[in-house]
Formats: C-alpha cells, structure tokens, sequence
C-alpha cells in the first residue's frame, strides 16, 4: 500500500509539470526524447541509462494494473 501512495504522488507530481517537450526552446541543447508505453509518454533526455528507462515504464505499466485492478475499473483495449 505504501509503494501505492508513492506512485501516486510521483504520478502526480509529474503531471503537474509542464509538458517538456512543449516548453523546450528550438534552439535548446536539451532536445527531449519520447518513450511511449500502453497507458504513458516518458519523455527522457539523451544520455540516460536505457536499462533504468525501460524499468520505470514497466514499474509505471505494472502499479497502473494494480491500482485499476484494486479500484475494480479495467479499461478495455477500445478505451486506450
């Protein structure tokens, strides 16, 4: 329950920032690269370990089929 909460917060700590890839300047050195998974967009920067990246989108998959699994909502394959 409490890796939940963490998720959670983490989740909405995150949507509360603004779209990087949106925000970013043309001209910036930082370009934002796009990771998409089933249900979520990670943007991530050049340089991070792939290995750490695909671990948090398959931690972030995996709390998101707990958390509807609990709340008794599974969204169907039309839905997404």
């Amino acid at each position: 329950m409490k890796i939940l909460k963490i998720f959670l917060i983490f989740s909405l700590i995150i949507l509360s920032n603004s779209n990087p890839a949106i925000s970013q300047d043309e001209d910036s050195q930082d370009k934002w690269l796009i990771e998409r998974s089933r249900h979520f967009i990670v943007y991530y920067q050049e340089g991070i370990d792939l290995d750490f990246l695909d671990k948090t989108i398959s931690y972030a998959e995996d709390f998101y089929n707990e958390i509807t699994d609990r709340l008794g909502f599974r969204r169907y394959d039309y839905w997404l």
